[in-house]
């Protein structure tokens, strides 16, 4: 193996190699500048965030030692296990065999003048907020955190509702760090899935990780959790679509894949995007609009129940459970390919004061920032306005637009 400057030939292998007449037997990147190989990568894919690069190369007449196995097209039907329970099969989440389509929320119950995630407070919230969600007609929650609390879980499942349970999205926390959550959840009913990261593509995990460093670390994170529990599929949450082909590819342990995607008053723009991804399973880990005109400098709560309205009509009338393709726009996630998808969740349940770092925990600010695209009508992030309620559990008409819009018909419904 050669260790190579990436600038020079775009972090490719295959370039360097064809530089002096080889080709490129294997890719790699450098693991903590030791000459080790963190991961490898097809000869022809650029490997970025980093200076070096590891190359083996060799004569054009000589077979690869490790060619990249041939992408497939799928021809058969998936066939569903008859011996579990949760279980992703094409483009479907089934449970005991039912397809099941997620009408969601983002619930991340921080109180007024709380931070997060040190005062999130999922056992104060959950007897209210469970109520509201049952009366919107919610059957998933997406958290950001955790929730390890069985007593919290009961009542969610109380009400019918999954619970989408995130168990790693700082980088800084070790990978093993995800066992204990898993191992304390993982045999109560409401758990559907397990979710790592947050947008990391944007934010690099919370700490600035490059790309495929993240990648490096969310296969570990999955194979702790594999180590623990088989029965409950594993998702990652993806900010918008940017090099997703290249994470679905290099990620073979997440079965789902959520999109946060803001696109203004559709997401048909994703549409695209299906010819570079596998047939997959998607769900929309983040969609909809704050409450927060900037055009008007005030609270446009029409404008939000519009966006609100609009963007879930459209992803029931894809949604996999109807036998369609769809690209949803919040909190469920399988491999993206539009339109595919088992669900969406809706952002946020509720007003988080804490998010506008700008501002006051104890004010209801606007601005705040977030990646990628812009929701309607104004195009811009105002970050404590998100909820379909406001702090105060006061609800907006976005809660009756979002409560008017049924499951599909085949969808399973829940009975705790």
């Amino acid at each position: 193996m050669a260790l190579v400057l990436a600038e020079k030939y775009g972090g490719r292998c295959d370039q360097y190699c064809e530089s002096f007449g080889q080709v490129c037997i294997m890719a790699a990147e450098e693991q903590e500048e030791n000459c080790e190989v963190k991961y490898e990568v097809p000869c022809d894919q650029a490997i970025t965030g980093t200076s070096d690069i590891l190359c083996k190369c060799g004569k054009s007449n000589a077979p690869p030692q490790c060619p990249v196995p041939p992408k497939t097209t799928q021809t058969t039907t998936p066939t569903p296990s008859p011996n579990k329970r949760i279980q992703v099969v094409g483009k479907q989440i089934l449970v005991d065999g039912t397809p099941l389509h997620l009408k969601g929320v983002a619930w991340n119950p921080v109180p007024k003048g709380g931070a997060h995630p040190a005062d999130l407070d999922f056992s104060s919230a959950v007897e209210e907020d469970a109520k509201l969600m049952k009366k919107m007609g919610i059957n998933a929650v997406r958290t950001y955190e955790p929730i390890t609390d069985k007593q919290v879980l009961d009542i969610l499942w109380g009400q019918g509702i999954w619970v989408v349970n995130s168990v790693y999205n700082w980088g800084g926390a070790d990978a093993d760090s995800a066992a204990a959550p898993v191992k304390a959840t993982k045999d109560h009913p409401a758990i559907l899935m397990w979710t790592i990261g947050n947008e990391w593509n944007y934010n690099g995990l919370y700490v600035g990780s490059s790309f495929f460093d993240c990648v490096g670390r969310i296969r570990d994170v999955a194979n702790v959790i594999l180590e623990h529990d088989t029965s409950h599929p594993i998702a990652s949450i993806y900010g918008d679509v940017g090099k997703l082909d290249e994470a679905v590819d290099s990620l073979p342990e997440i079965e789902i894949w959520g999109i946060n995607a803001y696109r203004g008053i559709s997401s048909q723009a994703l549409k695209p995007v299906d010819t570079k991804l596998s047939p997959c399973a998607t769900e929309k880990g983040e969609y909809g609009a704050d409450a927060f005109n900037a055009k008007i400098s005030g609270e446009d709560q029409d404008a939000q129940a519009k966006a609100t309205k609009e963007l879930t009509e459209e992803i029931l009338g894809q949604s996999s459970v109807l036998g369609r393709l769809l690209a949803s726009h919040y909190s469920q996630s399988l491999c993206f390919e539009w339109p595919v998808t088992s669900g969406d969740t809706r952002r946020h349940q509720d007003d988080e004061w804490h998010k506008d770092n700008d501002g006051s925990k104890d004010r209801h600010d606007t601005g705040g920032t977030a990646p990628g695209g812009g929701p309607y009508p104004d195009m811009t992030f105002n970050e404590e306005w998100w909820g379909l309620v406001n702090i105060d559990r006061e609800t907006r008409k976005a809660f009756e637009a979002y409560k008017k819009t049924d499951l599909p018909t085949a969808a399973q419904k829940i009975t705790a």
